[in-house]
């Protein structure tokens, strides 16, 4: 399983910021794959709506898989909270990855800061 962490931060303008942090190198997941991975996430993935009035940090780790047409399910998202779980799993789900091959299981941290 390939861990990528990424962050997103809602500022009060209502724009959002995303770095990527650190990218594991393991296994078969080139550099240049991973990157594209977290830059299609940082573009698609929103704050929650649920948080939108919380100002503070919800971090959450999210394990997904792109099978080998580069379609995402979702296996887990770590939070305690369901409106954010179904936002999240909703969010990744309509993402669509270029087509690789084959199914690879992935998971992120998503850092929520509301300043």
């Amino acid at each position: 399983m390939k861990t990528i962490v990424l962050f997103l931060a809602l500022l009060v303008a209502g724009s959002a910021t995303a770095m990527p942090v650190n990218n594991t190198p393991a296994a078969a997941t080139s550099a240049a794959q991973q990157e594209y991975i977290v830059n299609t996430i940082r573009q698609a993935i929103h704050l929650p709506e649920v948080l939108k009035t919380q100002v503070g940090q919800q971090r959450m780790l999210v394990v997904f898989t792109i099978d080998a047409e580069g379609r995402v399910k979702v296996q887990e998202v770590g939070s305690g909270n369901q409106l954010v779980k179904t936002s999240i799993t909703r969010q990744f789900e309509n993402l669509q990855f270029a087509a690789t091959g084959k199914t690879e299981m992935y998971s992120i941290w998503l850092n929520f800061n509301v300043l």
